[in-house]
């Protein structure tokens, strides 16, 4: 098992930083979208059925 590990490591070194760009990606779009007032679903919320569970009104 750990041959195969130090064999290899380059390879699941640049995984993981793929891995890492990937989800900084999504996390940043997700925040984006948040601060901006859009939905999660990207598709508004007029006639939604869930709109008072999305946006609940305080």
């Amino acid at each position: 098992m750990i041959s195969w590990f130090f064999t290899n490591i380059g390879t699941i070194v640049v995984a993981l930083m793929l891995l890492a760009v990937v989800g900084l990606i999504i996390g940043l779009t997700l925040r984006k979208r948040r601060i901006n007032g859009s939905s999660g679903c990207s598709c508004g919320c007029s006639g939604c059925a869930m709109e008072s569970q999305c946006h609940k009104k305080g």
